[in-house]
C-alpha cells in the first residue's frame, strides 16, 4: 500500500536561494519509493533576490498545482497583528528594536518577519480533517513553524517530523564558544521552547551529523541526518559553455565572519603576473554589500568578477562552468557542510578550500578525490599556478569521474534515505 506524506514548507520553488531545494528534492522523488507527497507552501514571485522583497506578504488566493510527481498548495502569506503594527508603528523607534524581539523570544516566537505558522495555521487544520497522511513533515526555518505540532497532532494520527536546516545560533557549533550574557540568556529561552516544542514531533531529521548531536541534547526522538545534496537533473541537463579565459569562480554568499586571510593574498599574488586570459568570479556575493566592498577593495583587479544573487539554475551553470572552484570552510566550527560544496562535487571541477575548517567540510571534499584543502596562502598561490599552466598547455583541465559516494550525496539519494527512514518508523510503530 502507497503512504502519503504532506511537506509544509514555507519555501518552495520558485522561491530563490538554497532553502526551497530540500523540499523539493523530497516532493519530487517520494514517488519512487512508494510515498505519495503532496505541498503546503505560500505564494513565491519569481526572480526575487533581496530578503526585503522575499518577506512581503502574498495575498494572491490559494492555487492548486497537480504535478506528475505531487501535488502543491499555494497559500496566501501572513503576519501577525502585532508584527504589523510594529512595524507600522514603532519600527522607526530604533530603541524598541531589543525588546521587541527579547519579547518575542521570551514567548517561544521566532522569525518574527515571516510567519509560517499563522499562514498555514487554518488550512492545515481543515486539509488533515479532509484528507488522511501518514506523514507530515515541518521545515525550519522560518522558525515559528515548530509550533505547529502540537496544534496538529490535536487532528491527526499522522508520523509528525520536524526538519532542521539550521539552528537558532549556529556559533554553537564554533569550538570557542564564549556567548556574551545576552547571547546565553537567549540560548537558554531558545532551548526550553524548543524542548517544549520538540515533544510534539515524532521524529527529527537534519543537514548534517553536528546539528544533530545539539538537537539530540534537547530532545529523546529519533534524529536522522538528510544532506541536502545537489540536484542530479540539473548537472545532467546543464549547457556545456566553458569560458574562453581561465576561470575561478566562488559562488554563492559570502559571510562578514568568513575567513579572507588566504583568499585576498593568494588571488592578489596570483593575478599580479596574469592578462586577460583569467577571471575570478564571485557569484553572488553582491548580495551582502558590506562583504562584496571589502573584495574590491582588497582586490582592485579588472579580473575580479562580482555579481548579485542568481537563480539556481544559472548558479549550477556557473559551477559547470569554471576551471576552479573555491571556497572558504570555517575553521574552528563543527560539522559545517555549505550547499554549494556538493554542487561543486557533482561538477567534477577542480576545487580549492582555502582555509579548510579540519573537519566535516574537509572530508567531504577530500573523499571525493575532486579537491584540495589548503591552509596558506603560498599553498594556494603554487596551486592556482599549476591548474593555471595545465589549462595554458592543453586549452582545459581534466574533470573528475563522478565517484559512486558522490552520488550518495545527490537529492534524489538523499529523499531515499528519508523515505526509507520514515517507513522504518511506521512499520517499527506497527509491528
Amino acid at each position: 500500500m502507497e503512504k502519503s506524506a504532506l511537506i509544509v514548507s514555507y519555501y518552495f520553488p520558485p522561491c530563490n536561494g538554497a532553502p526551497p531545494w530540500r523540499a523539493y528534492s523530497w516532493a519530487k522523488h517520494f514517488h519512487e519509493f512508494g510515498i505519495k507527497p503532496t505541498v503546503i507552501t505560500r505564494h513565491w514571485k519569481e526572480n526575487v533576490f533581496v530578503w526585503d522583497e522575499m518577506i512581503l506578504d502574498s495575498d494572491e488566493p490559494m492555487t492548486i498545482e497537480e504535478k506528475n510527481e505531487f501535488t502543491v498548495y499555494r497559500l496566501p502569506s501572513k503576519k501577525s497583528f502585532f508584527f504589523n503594527a510594529w512595524k507600522k508603528y514603532f519600527s522607526r523607534l530604533g530603541f524598541l528594536d531589543k525588546p521587541y524581539f527579547f519579547l518575542l523570544q521570551l514567548i517561544g516566537f521566532f522569525s518574527s518577519e515571516v510567519n509560517a505558522a499563522l499562514t498555514f495555521k487554518s488550512f492545515l487544520k481543515e486539509h488533515i480533517r479532509e484528507r488522511k497522511y501518514h506523514y507530515i513533515i515541518l521545515t525550519v526555518p522560518p522558525r515559528n513553524i515548530i509550533l505547529l505540532p502540537r496544534y496538529l497532532k490535536k487532528f491527526t494520527d499522522a508520523f509528525i517530523v520536524l526538519d532542521y536546516r539550521d539552528l537558532f545560533n549556529n556559533l554553537r557549533m564554533n569550538n570557542n564558544y564564549h556567548p556574551s550574557m545576552s547571547w546565553r540568556l537567549k540560548d537558554v529561552i531558545y532551548d526550553f521552547h524548543q524542548r517544549r516544542f520538540l515533544k510534539y514531533a515524532d521524529a527529527i531529521t537534519t543537514i548534517v551529523p553536528a546539528f544533530a548531536d545539539e538537537l539530540k541534547r534537547l530532545s529523546a526522538k529519533p534524529v536522522e541526518v538528510i544532506y541536502n545534496g545537489y540536484e542530479d537533473d540539473l548537472f545532467s541537463t546543464v549547457e556545456e559553455k566553458m569560458p574562453d579565459k581561465f576561470t575561478v569562480s566562488c559562488i554563492g554568499s559570502i559571510y562578514p565572519d568568513q575567513d579572507l586571510s588566504i583568499m585576498i593574498p593568494a588571488f592578489t599574488e596570483f593575478l599580479k603576473d596574469k592578462n586577460d586570459d583569467v577571471q575570478i568570479k564571485f557569484v553572488g556575493a553582491e548580495v551582502l554589500k558590506n562583504v562584496s566592498q571589502k573584495i574590491k577593495n582588497a582586490l582592485p583587479f579588472p579580473q575580479i568578477i562580482i555579481s548579485g544573487r542568481v537563480s539556481k539554475e544559472r548558479a549550477v551553470f556557473e559551477t559547470r562552468n569554471a576551471h576552479v572552484l573555491y571556497f572558504m570552510a570555517w575553521p574552528g566550527y563543527r560539522g559545517f557542510i555549505s550547499t554549494k560544496i556538493f554542487d561543486y562535487i557533482a561538477s567534477g571541477n577542480r576545487i580549492i578550500i582555502a582555509p579548510g575548517d579540519n573537519n566535516a567540510m574537509d572530508e567531504v571534499v577530500r573523499k571525493s578525490g575532486t579537491g584540495v584543502v589548503l591552509n596558506s596562502a603560498d599553498e594556494m598561490v603554487k596551486t592556482l599556478n599549476e591548474y593555471y599552466l595545465e589549462w595554458k598547455a592543453s586549452g582545459e583541465l581534466k574533470r573528475q569521474n563522478v565517484s559512486t559516494e558522490v552520488r550518495t550525496f545527490s537529492r534524489r539519494n538523499q529523499a531515499k534515505k528519508l523515505a526509507e527512514f520514515l517507513l522504518a518508523q511506521t512499520s517499527a510503530a506497527s509491528a
